[in-house]
């Protein structure tokens, strides 16, 4: 009798098992693989479906580097700086007192009001429009980073809110950035030392020499960076971006 009370047991609990699984329809891997598969000949639908998938980081990034000319421009204007019209190179001011287009060191800001200004210095900081010729593609990648550079000097803490904000519009849950914080004081203090095959006195050397102060005024300068790419992400308010 107690055999058979047993098996009843078991075949209701495998009969409401079975019926379980087989209304629970579909797994959300599964749902996602079928929808995905079912949007592949369709570009602007794959690119939304892929934007808005969770992702996992993006490593060795150069920060000068991930920004878009537009927001460099934004940058530059804020802090009055001029702009060489013919090769695009930032200048300090003072800047020629009209944007005419005669003159040949206007404010940046005056690109705002001419498009063509604006896309030629777009054109220059960015691959945009670049086709082979006498320039490779190599060479204009790396000069543009010294026709912007003078824009970018004071301007960590906004260009690592930029990234992160970017990063959290597609989804990424880690961003990793590189960028010289010390201004490449600790090369120098290097170079002007040398090199010492003992290790240890070669360490007394860098410390007495400056790098204890070297770490101390980077590491201030980082907080300072962070500090402000947190204001202007609004970490700690409801319209907070990516802060973590």
């Amino acid at each position: 009798m107690g055999s058979v009370v047993r098996s009843t047991v078991l075949l209701i609990i495998t009969c409401f098992t079975d019926f379980g699984s087989a209304q629970s329809g579909p797994s959300a891997e599964q749902r996602t693989a079928r929808y995905f598969e079912s949007i592949r000949r369709q570009p602007s639908l794959q690119l939304a479906f892929l934007r808005d998938m969770p992702k996992g980081g993006d490593l060795h990034i150069h920060l000068s580097g991930a920004l878009y000319a537009e927001n460099i421009i934004d940058y530059a204007a804020s802090d009055n700086l001029c702009v060489d019209r013919t090769t695009s190179i930032l200048i300090a001011p003072p800047c020629d007192d009209s944007c005419e287009k005669y003159t040949s060191k206007p404010a940046i800001r005056c690109a705002y009001g001419d498009h063509v200004l604006y896309n030629s210095i777009v054109d220059a900081w960015s691959m945009r429009n670049w086709e082979p010729g006498e320039e490779s593609g190599h060479d204009h990648f790396f000069a543009t980073f010294d026709k912007f550079s003078l824009a970018t000097h004071n301007r960590t803490g906004d260009a690592l809110a930029e990234a992160a904000s970017r990063a959290a519009e597609d989804r990424l849950q880690y961003l990793e950035l590189m960028y010289t914080a010390d201004s490449v004081q600790s090369g120098q203090l290097g170079a002007k030392l040398g090199w010492d095959d003992d290790f240890a006195r070669m360490r007394e050397k860098l410390l007495s020499g400056g790098l204890k102060q070297i770490i101390t005024t980077t590491s201030k300068s980082l907080d300072d960076d962070e500090s402000k790419m947190r204001s202007v992400l609004k970490c700690g308010t409801v319209e907070a971006k990516m802060c973590n």
